[in-house]
C-alpha cells in the first residue's frame, strides 16, 4: 500500500497517523497469517480455548480488513467508503471489548480449585463465545432456505441474539470520554445527512461542485480528526485481544461439577 502518497494527500500534522495506520495494517496483517479452524471437541477445556482461538482470529480478520479498506479508500479520496469503515471499526472495537471484559471470566478464575474449574461457568462462557460468533439479529434461517417473504430483524430458532451495539458503545462511554463524540460524527458521515453529503463535495473556482472531476474535495476538515480517533482506537482493540487470550485455561485442566450432583470429576 502506498502509504508515502498518502502522506501527500494529508497534512504533515497528520504524517505520524499514517505512520502510525501503516503499523496497525501491518500488525493485523502478521496476527491473521496462521488462520484458525472452528473445531467441535468433547474435552470441555479444549473446546473452550479453541472457541477463544477462533472468535480472537475472526476479529483480527475483521479489523485487518477494515483497517486496509480505510487506509484505501483514503488514497482513493473515496471518503464515503472511509466514513463506512471508520464506523464499523468503533463498533467491532465495542463489541468485542464488551465481550472481553464480560464478568463471566473472572468468575471462572475464581473458582478454580486445584486445576479444576467450575463446569457450569466453563458452559455459560463458552454459550458467551457461541453469542459473540454467531449471535445475530437477523432471520438467518429464513433466509437460507430461500424463505424471503419471513425475513425479519429476530435471530432466527437456532442462533442466539447478539447484544445491541449501542449497549456496547454505552458500556465503553462510561470509560472513554470522547469515545461517543466520535462515534455520533461517524453515524452523521454514514447516514443521508449533512455530514454524508459533505463527504462527496468539492471545491472549484470559489463554488460547492458535485460530481465531475473538478475541484478539490472540501471534507478534509472532517477526516483529519476522524482519522486520529479511528487509528487510536486500535490501542483498545490490542488490549482487548489480550485480555481475551489471557482467559484461555491450562491444558490440563479439569472441569468440576455444580455442587448438588453426584458425579465424579471429569473431562470432559
Amino acid at each position: 500500500m502506498q502509504m508515502d502518497k498518502l502522506k501527500e494527500l494529508l497534512p504533515n500534522t497528520h504524517w505520524v497517523l499514517v505512520d502510525d495506520l501503516s503499523n496497525v495494517i501491518d500488525a493485523l496483517t502478521g496476527y491473521a497469517k496462521t488462520g484458525c479452524s472452528f473445531k467441535q471437541h468433547p474435552n470441555t477445556i479444549k473446546f473452550y480455548n479453541s472457541y477463544i482461538d477462533f472468535a480472537l482470529s475472526v476479529y483480527i480478520d475483521k479489523f485487518r480488513q477494515l483497517y486496509a479498506a480505510l487506509a484505501q479508500s483514503l488514497l482513493d479520496e473515496n471518503y464515503l467508503v472511509y466514513s463506512m469503515c471508520g464506523r464499523s471499526i468503533i463498533e467491532n472495537a465495542a463489541t468485542f471489548r464488551y465481550y472481553a471484559r464480560n464478568k463471566g471470566f473472572s468468575e471462572l478464575f475464581s473458582s478454580k480449585c486445584d486445576d479444576g474449574y467450575s463446569e457450569a461457568t466453563l458452559k455459560n462462557l463458552i454459550n458467551l463465545l457461541d453469542k459473540l460468533v454467531r449471535g445475530n439479529r437477523f432471520s438467518w434461517d429464513a433466509f437460507m432456505e430461500g424463505r424471503f417473504t419471513e425475513l425479519t430483524n429476530q435471530a432466527g430458532q437456532e442462533h442466539p441474539s447478539q447484544t445491541n451495539v449501542m449497549t456496547c458503545i454505552e458500556h465503553w462511554c462510561k470509560e472513554s470520554k470522547n469515545l461517543q463524540s466520535l462515534y455520533n460524527l461517524l453515524c452523521d458521515l454514514v447516514h443521508p445527512n449533512l455530514g454524508n453529503n459533505f463527504l462527496v463535495m468539492k471545491s472549484y473556482s470559489g463554488e460547492l461542485v458535485a460530481g465531475g472531476d473538478k475541484g478539490e474535495n472540501v471534507s478534509m476538515f472532517i477526516i483529519c480528526p476522524t482519522l486520529a480517533g479511528i487509528v487510536g482506537t486500535y490501542k483498545e482493540i490490542q488490549e482487548s485481544f489480550l485480555m481475551f487470550e489471557r482467559n484461555k485455561l491450562p491444558a490440563n485442566s479439569f472441569v468440576y461439577p455444580a455442587i448438588g450432583t453426584v458425579t465424579t470429576f471429569t473431562n470432559k
